[in-house]
């Protein structure tokens, strides 16, 4: 694994970044995507590295390595460069926890901190992953799903303007580090599905075993299909069947 420091110094080196920073980073990074960072790379200078003409989040010794928090579909254009260039690690983390923390912006009170009944898992990493499937496998690219556990910090009522959007959300601070995934081959992909995955399935039963929908199962299945991690077939005019492969099918 590339982790340099403990999780707990790299919350500590991103939150005195911010500190200095305003609260706001450079390019308009969050917390837990510097905290990341750092965790990585204690070297803030091999960060936001411009390289074949790109901005890389982290250039050191092991490569190129991008934190991904949401919209993957933004590092395409990253990897149309690095990938035939240099090994590339993209680190992909799920909230697998939550605590919500919510402040009053008139007095300025904190109250009590809830747990948020949403729970992430390593499957969801699939629905993100899907929109860079064309590059998945490469011999260049591993991919790290890490569980993260975070407080979000929400003002109790009235927004804020954080860019171009109106939110109640503040920030967003990473607390611990559960399990990281570390994805390179075909069949590692497969620790993504819950043990527990059934070994024919249509895409509805699908979304309630994964908790994603819409455009984000399908994705994901979609990936799994390429990956021939599952296969489908439809019989007459009823829905697909999903069903899990034993043994991976050459990937074209």
């Amino acid at each position: 694994m590339l982790e340099k420091i403990s999780f707990s110094d790299a919350i500590e080196k991103a939150s005195v970044a911010e500190a200095t920073r305003g609260g706001i980073g450079t390019y308009g990074e969050k917390m837990l995507h510097r905290t990341l960072k750092f965790y990585f790379e204690p070297d803030e200078s091999k960060h936001e590295i411009t390289c074949f003409g790109s901005v890389a989040d982290i250039r050191n010794d092991d490569g190129i390595i991008e934190v991904q928090t949401r919209s993957f579909n933004k590092l395409v254009p990253k990897l149309e460069r690095f990938l035939p260039l240099e090994k590339v690690t993209v680190v992909c983390p799920i909230i697998e926890n939550k605590r919500i923390c919510r402040i009053d912006i008139e007095s300025g009170e904190s109250l009590p901190p809830r747990k948020s009944a949403k729970r992430g898992k390593a499957i969801h990493a699939l629905s993100e992953l899907s929109m860079i499937r064309r590059f998945i496998p490469h011999d260049n690219l591993t991919v790290l799903v890490m569980l993260v556990n975070v407080d979000e910090t929400r003002l109790l009522s009235g927004k804020i303007r954080v860019g171009r959007k109106l939110t109640s959300k503040i920030n967003c601070i990473p607390t611990s580090l559960g399990s990281i995934m570390e994805l390179k081959s075909i069949d590692d992909y497969r620790l993504l599905l819950p043990p527990d995955m059934p070994e024919t399935f249509t895409a509805l039963e699908f979304e309630k075993i994964s908790g994603l929908r819409g455009i984000g199962a399908h994705g994901a299945l979609m990936l799994l299909l390429q990956l021939g991690i599952l296969i489908r077939e439809r019989k007459g005019n009823r829905a697909y069947m999903y069903m899990q492969t034993k043994i991976n099918k050459k990937v074209m």
